[in-house]
């Protein structure tokens, strides 16, 4: 009974995993085509899809409630961390833009491609200039950027975790 009661709670996440995928495919994508809103559908998602595996996991899953809880957890994590990465490749990829563009023009003049793409990459600059400054991160003062206090430690934080894992270069 056990068994089944928790095979019945797998069945219902990994469903409400493929519903929240459909429900951006065929409603979301036309609203969210920012990067922090499309975080948001999934942390929103994932913070109340804890809650849930939490309250069934403490009423009814009566395998080990912790192993549940952190097990359906990393599901969801895996899920919206490869959702988001794809998605932020898609929406910033140039080879993708470079390919749609020869698929709706035919050939394409050198000049005119290396001109459109030198403005996608400064509105891509801007676009993530403006978002880090509105989190807090950066302050502009005369024309000159400046790093805050928040944006400071953030940056020692990341430089910290890339030590971690070892990375030698970071972009």
């Amino acid at each position: 009974m056990e068994d089944n009661l928790f095979l019945c709670f797998l069945n219902s996440c990994f469903l409400y995993l493929i519903g929240h995928f459909l429900l951006y495919v065929f409603f979301f994508r036309k609203f969210l085509r920012q990067e922090k809103t499309v975080f948001l559908y999934h942390f929103v998602s994932f913070v109340l899809f804890t809650v849930v595996v939490c309250a069934v996991s403490f009423l009814h899953v009566k395998v080990s409630a912790f192993e549940t809880i952190f097990c359906f957890s990393c599901l969801h994590g895996i899920y919206s961390l490869s959702f988001l990465e794809l998605w932020s490749l898609s929406q910033g990829s140039y080879s993708l833009t470079i390919l749609n563009d020869f698929q709706q023009n035919g050939a394409v003049h050198r000049d005119s491609l290396i001109e459109k793409f030198t403005q996608l990459g400064e509105e891509k600059k801007n676009n993530r200039l403006e978002a880090i400054e509105e989190m807090g991160l950066i302050i502009l003062k005369n024309d000159v950027w400046h790093v805050t206090p928040k944006g400071l430690w953030l940056s020692k934080f990341f430089r910290g975790l890339l030590f971690l894992a070892n990375f030698k270069n970071s972009g």
